[in-house]
């Protein structure tokens, strides 16, 4: 295997893990809050309603947590955090990163390297996966190129001579 075709396979493999992270730790904050914060109280981290919280204050007393339920009892209930926000006042800074951001950011170029490394299917072109069948010239009349995989059998196997035959001309 090809330097390339491993890094293709390290690339899908690590982004499909890299997703399904994403998506249970983004269903897991619609049900807890975590928190993590240091004992200064100058930097704060938090996972709750579908995103990532983080804080930067200069005031200990005031945490992300505190931030968090003014924005849940503006909304009535528990918060969804949608869209990216940045909150600046006087004592802190609070940055919210909702899930999707990072799994939109990883999935594109996931699917990419999965659509790019389908196998082309016995008896079609392998630059533009046109079908073949009857076509005895070995040029693909779609795009014009060459070599075409082996021919399709009846279910879409390649079709290998029998070993006693003899090709006739």
């Amino acid at each position: 295997m090809s330097m390339r075709a491993k890094v293709r396979r390290a690339g899908k493999w690590g982004g499909l893990a890299v997703m399904v992270l994403v998506v249970s730790v983004y269903v897991a904050s619609l049900w807890w809050d975590v928190y993590c914060g240091t004992r200064l109280g100058s930097f704060d981290i938090g996972i709750c309603g579908g995103a990532a919280c983080m804080e930067w204050s200069t005031n200990p007393g005031v945490t992300w947590v505190a931030v968090y339920r003014e924005v849940c009892a503006q909304f009535g209930g528990r918060a969804v955090f949608w869209s990216l926000s940045w909150r600046q006042s006087a004592t802190f800074c609070t940055l919210i990163v909702p899930f999707w951001l990072p799994l939109f950011l990883v999935a594109a170029p996931t699917v990419r390297l999965w659509w790019k490394d389908r196998r082309v299917r016995p008896g079609h072109c392998r630059a533009c996966r046109y079908d073949l069948t009857g076509n005895t010239t070995g040029v693909c009349p779609e795009c014009g190129g060459r070599g075409p995989t082996a021919p399709a059998g009846r279910w879409g196997e390649a079709v290998k001579p029998h070993p006693r035959i003899r090709k006739t001309v």
